[in-house]
């Protein structure tokens, strides 16, 4: 009977079949294919041709290292003001990332290097940045350590789920004509950029409402058209997209479809403990009752410690996948390092409801006259 940390993927069995290993990816990005190909294909030329893909890759995931550093140092509130320049780092080190992400690729097969070890080390950094792009986001719009803030952190994650799940069933990474890895991140460089020309109380504009939304609320700010937008681009274009290529594939291969709508548990499971975690009321990791002009400069909230446990977390999770795809193993449902942290931290931050109903001296998130 195989422990807790069995690893499958690591059998001789399922290693020997890395060696049917081919790369398959259809990107149809107006914006990729019109621009940030070429340019692409122009940076790729001041790399040697000895420098491995994989240094490539973690290099750029190096830029986002340096962002989260500085968030850290300079907007430790996650709500600002920060400097300028701090806020056009964000900018361009994502931007950088996305350069380094698209030219790894090209370098391998550049150099005759490609092989499924840089497929499955690509998909992992990327697993890793998505947290992290979340939280520099929840920084540029100023949204501070709220539900929302929480929310932008998992929205890049669910993507990235999606996109694996897709491609363990299809063989291929697909991104359509509006994907997460182009165009999100390019809107999502604008925002970093905007916030550094105009600071980030920008986002903190009131709109009024108008035709429905006249019946939730009279007026929204400039930040929730953003965390919207992101919820409906994943929610309505990036998931039904998922599913439909999934369908497609299995019903060509004559398998049943509606079995495999049952492999999201893992993923329903990591959210589901990340919220129980985060948005408990004896949890620290968020402040709900304090804004841009109210916290003074004091650091509140763990936003950006948690975005760095949920990185870890994820980073164990999605990656398995793709693994599981490239040895032809079975979908990976147990993933116990990805799990096991967060199931501590639900069961420490909620443990006086746990014991006999009393409220053990886990306070609630710091409220606005408490600061």
């Amino acid at each position: 009977m195989h422990g807790l940390l069995y690893e499958p993927y690591l059998e001789p069995e399922a290693l020997s079949n890395l060696r049917f290993y081919r790369y398959s990816a259809i990107d149809k990005s107006l914006v990729y294919n019109h621009v940030i190909r070429h340019w692409c294909d122009l940076v790729i030329k001041v790399f040697p041709m000895w420098m491995a893909p994989n240094v490539i890759t973690l290099s750029g995931f190096g830029f986002i290292v340096i962002n989260v550093v500085l968030l850290s140092s300079f907007i430790p509130t996650l709500l600002g003001p920060g400097p300028s320049w701090v806020y056009l780092s964000f900018a361009i080190g994502l931007f950088l990332y996305q350069t380094f992400d698209n030219i790894d690729g090209k370098q391998a097969r550049r150099t005759g290097t490609s092989s499924a070890l840089g497929h499955i080390f690509d998909h992992t950094i990327d697993s890793l940045n998505c947290a992290l792009g979340g939280v520099l986001q929840v920084a540029s719009l100023s949204v501070g350590p709220s539900a929302k803030g929480f929310s932008l952190v998992l929205v890049g994650c669910a993507a990235m789920w999606f996109s694996t799940w897709e491609e363990y069933h299809t063989g291929t990474l697909y991104l359509g004509y509006f994907n997460g890895p182009t165009e999100g991140v390019l809107i999502a460089c604008t925002i970093h950029l905007i916030s550094a020309m105009f600071g980030p109380q920008i986002w903190l504009r009131t709109i009024k409402s108008f035709g429905v939304l006249g019946l939730v609320t009279p007026e929204f700010h400039l930040y929730d058209v953003v965390v919207y937008l992101a919820f409906f681009s994943l929610l309505v274009i990036h998931i039904p997209e998922c599913i439909i290529n999934v369908y497609k594939a299995r019903r060509a291969s004559m398998q049943p479809f509606l079995p495999t709508l049952g492999q999201h548990v893992p993923f329903l499971l990591f959210v589901s403990l990340a919220c129980g975690w985060a948005l408990s009321p004896y949890s620290h990791v968020l402040s709900h009752s304090v804004n841009y002009t109210s916290h003074k400069g004091h650091a509140i909230g763990g936003l950006i410690e948690f975005a760095l446990l949920v990185m870890f977390a994820f980073g164990k999770l999605g990656p398995r996948v793709i693994l599981a795809r490239l040895t032809r193993s079975p979908f990976p449902w147990l993933n116990f390092g990805a799990f096991a942290p967060l199931a501590i931290g639900v069961v420490y931050v909620n443990l006086g409801v746990f014991i006999d109903g009393r409220v053990l001296p886990f306070c609630p998130s710091p409220s606005l006259n408490q600061i």
